[in-house]
């Protein structure tokens, strides 16, 4: 007897699982032209930050080259060397000038 109790109940479970999912394959059905709809607008929305990322990384690097700390300091030194200057006669400074 205990044998035909499990076996009726390991049934009742197995019908009851089918009816669920008979249930989630209409839902599923009912949805899906939503899901294609909205997988349609990930795909534009992944394409445009693709895109912007490319033109952002752009912009980075040049940023990245104009602001870098090495290139202002050697930029600096050159462009005083260019600016600062003096003229001296018999080892005497007559003028000097800095802008």
């Amino acid at each position: 007897m205990k044998a035909k109790g499990r076996y009726e109940v390991g049934l009742e479970k197995l019908e009851s699982a089918a009816s669920q999912v008979l249930v989630m394959q209409r839902e599923l059905a009912e949805l899906q032209p939503q899901l294609l709809e909205a997988s349609k607008q990930v795909d534009e929305i992944v394409s445009v930050i693709e895109t912007e990322s490319t033109e952002v990384a752009k912009v980075e690097k040049v940023y990245s080259y104009v602001y870098s700390p090495h290139r202002i300091q050697e930029e600096e030194k050159t462009n005083k060397n260019k600016i600062t200057g003096s003229q001296r006669y018999n080892g005497r400074s007559i003028f000097s000038y800095e802008i």
